[in-house]
């Protein structure tokens, strides 16, 4: 199947090209996963550490 303009015809996207481009799809949502995880963790550690430091504030002003 060729699409035909009025001077060029362009035929189909090639097969390799198609799993080219399917391959960096992939990797793109794989990345992204990646980068919602480090974020998760970084998040959960700030928050843990900002606990901490509350829990020893509060401990130093109770004694």
């Amino acid at each position: 199947m060729v699409f035909c303009q009025k001077i060029t015809c362009l035929p189909p996207k090639s097969l390799e090209l198609q799993k080219i481009t399917n391959m960096i799809e992939l990797k793109m949502t794989e990345g992204m996963a990646y980068a919602f995880f480090i974020s998760l963790f970084a998040v959960s550690f700030a928050i843990g550490f900002w606990l901490q430091n509350h829990e020893k504030k509060r401990n130093k002003q109770g004694n």
